[in-house]
């Protein structure tokens, strides 16, 4: 009982920092500097061009049409995982946004870096955790189940799709430079989730 106590407040935690970090990543890197964003966040960027919106209101306005879907066509297990970071992040993001300290002025090698290395780590913590960021996974995975669509896939198109329509919005330079803080931020995560894999499966074997 004690283990499992234990190990719910862990993913609380990491829940809550992955979160933190991801919305830090934006609000006060990505976003100031004017970088192309992927996911929902990009999504959000795009809209509150073309319809005047505080750019988290658009972000939770988002996920809440996504958490609804989830709940018509996957179910309200599924949903229960992702309310929690869904509601949290466009509310940490606008703290940071109104933050009067960020990367706006900050070299922009250094950016891509601290952003892809924050939105990596933030992302790595939330997977290993169990949960989810909500966004366009909740899309990916109606897919999956309706459609027997790779979720990897469709994340991968959604976020190309987001990048490529803030062509029209951003210069080339900060389209590139949101490219690669997307890579460095898969390839961060990717560490982060593969690090808790390696130290589940080190485990030794008990016997009884």
């Amino acid at each position: 009982m004690k283990h499992t106590y234990l190990k719910s407040w862990k993913a609380i935690i990491e829940i809550i920092t992955g979160t933190i970090l991801t919305a830090a990543a934006f609000g006060l890197v990505i976003i100031p500097k004017g970088f192309a964003a992927a996911g929902v966040t990009g999504f959000a960027k795009v809209l509150v061009n073309i319809i005047p919106a505080p750019l988290s209101a658009a972000v939770l306005a988002i996920n809440g049409i996504l958490l609804l879907l989830g709940l018509i066509f996957v179910g309200k297990k599924f949903v229960t995982k992702t309310v929690g970071v869904s509601i949290m992040f466009p509310v940490v993001l606008e703290l940071f946004l109104r933050c009067p300290v960020n990367c706006e002025n900050v070299n922009t090698v250094t950016c891509i870096a601290i952003g892809g290395v924050m939105l990596g780590a933030g992302a790595g913590l939330i997977l290993r955790s169990g949960a989810s960021s909500g966004g366009f996974d909740i899309f990916a995975v109606i897919l999956y189940r309706r459609l027997g669509l790779p979720i990897a896939n469709v994340l991968n198109l959604c976020d190309a799709a987001v990048i490529l329509t803030q062509f029209f919005m951003e210069t080339p330079f900060n389209v590139i430079c949101g490219i690669i803080v997307v890579t460095i931020s898969a390839r961060i995560a990717g560490m982060a989730v593969s690090l808790k894999l390696y130290r589940q499966w080190s485990k030794p074997a008990v016997s009884i």
